[in-house]
């Protein structure tokens, strides 16, 4: 990646963002931290990005002389809360599925503390702030209850044609516990309808693998469903995050054996390809890993190199979420036609969390949120309008 227009801040960031550093890089990490610093911003573009574990595990180990100390202390504070947070979070993992298998409720655990031991063999070096539970659709008021019983309550509570919707439409809720320090993201799918792919928790559920946590068995994706659920989540997010293509490069790293064939055949399946080579692409031009010879066909696409150059020059930048009609724009790069539009669709009809905090609306009633949204959708982006028309 040509980083010559980076702030330096910026490119420490790049340079930091490995589990594991060569002599190279720790010579070019120390030449670019002697140079003066706005270490604020270092440190808030790091946590924005979900990067601040590893920027204070590589700083502490390797240049600790050339920080203020200070900042450094700040870090190594930073990072060691973010591993009791996370050890938290993975002794409530730990009960939840516990209790999910007694009540005979398949469950796989992803994201969060569980990724970070897969990719990190380190709990504590990936920013997570929740749990996230896959389960099939048929077990989800059976998991609900479960919850329930465990002190936590879904946030926010729903009305049963707002379940209903919700159910159908998006893929997972927040149950929070009742002392606000762990909420579970129930999943019964992984992408919304508003992010239209053929994925199924099914076939994802039949075909988990299982992991060490903190000395107990946890299962969770296997390793290609897992290297291709990272790259979707990161397309459905607009790869707004470096530290997505960073846990990608990193899990690729550690598994050279495997199967991109079927990976390929998964993505093919959900409508995906383009997504997943485009995660690829930017994974190779921001940590030099390179793009598959099975996804090779798909790489010299120019609207795809164009698409990965846009992403790869304002990720460092830009981590604010794009309005519809911006992310119209985004996903008519990596979705098929038709389901571009009917995403868009979508996002401006179908009724969310926002629309039934703004609107009371009794359930008899329901249908009328589909005239609302627009409605409140057209206010929001009239009053942004006139803002930015205003502004300086």
């Amino acid at each position: 990646m040509n980083t010559e227009n980076l702030r330096a801040e910026q490119q420490i960031l790049l340079c930091a963002a490995r589990r594991n550093l060569d002599a190279d890089a720790v010579v070019r990490l120390r030449e670019m931290l002697a140079q003066t610093l706005d270490w604020e911003y270092l440190q808030k573009v790091a946590f924005d990005h979900g990067l601040l574990p590893l920027l204070a595990l590589q700083v502490s180990s390797h240049c600790a002389d050339l920080v203020p100390a200070v900042v450094l202390d700040r870090l190594r504070a930073e990072l060691l809360t973010n591993r009791q947070s996370n050890l938290y979070l993975v002794r409530e993992l730990l009960r939840v599925l516990s209790r999910f298998k007694r009540a005979g409720i398949a469950a796989l655990a992803f994201k969060g503390p569980v990724v970070a031991q897969i990719v990190y063999d380190d709990t504590g070096l990936r920013q997570a702030g929740d749990l996230d539970i896959l389960i099939h659709p048929n077990d989800f008021h059976r998991a609900a209850e479960v919850l329930r019983e465990l002190a936590y309550k879904m946030e926010p509570h729903l009305t049963p044609a707002q379940e209903q919707s919700h159910f159908r439409f998006d893929c997972e809720i927040p149950f929070v516990h009742e002392d606000a320090f762990s909420v579970v993201d129930l999943h019964w799918g992984i992408t919304p309808k508003t992010f239209p792919l053929a994925l199924f928790s099914a076939d994802l559920l039949s075909n988990r693998k299982t992991v060490d946590v903190a000395g107990h068995s946890i299962e969770t994706l296997a390793d290609e469903d897992l290297v291709f659920y990272l790259s979707v989540h990161a397309a459905k997010h607009y790869f707004r995050r470096l530290e997505w293509m960073t846990t990608i490069a990193e899990f690729i790293l550690r598994n050279s054996e495997l199967s991109w064939a079927t990976v390929l055949a998964k993505a093919r399946n959900a409508k995906a390809e383009r997504i997943v080579c485009l995660a690829l692409m930017l994974v190779e031009s921001l940590y030099g890993v390179p793009v598959p010879t099975a996804f090779a066909e798909f790489t010299g696409a120019t609207d795809l190199r164009n698409t990965a150059g846009t992403i790869r020059a304002n990720v460092l930048t830009n981590v604010s979420a794009p309005n519809q009609l911006q992310a119209f724009r985004w996903r008519l790069r990596f979705l098929p036609t038709r389901d571009a539009y009917l995403s868009l669709a979508r996002s401006v009809l179908v009724p969310t969390i926002a629309d039934w905090r703004a609107f009371s609306v009794p359930d008899a009633l329901y249908p009328a949120y589909y005239l609302l949204r627009p409605l409140r959708l057209l206010i929001k982006y009239v009053r942004r309008a006139e803002t930015d028309r205003f502004s300086p």
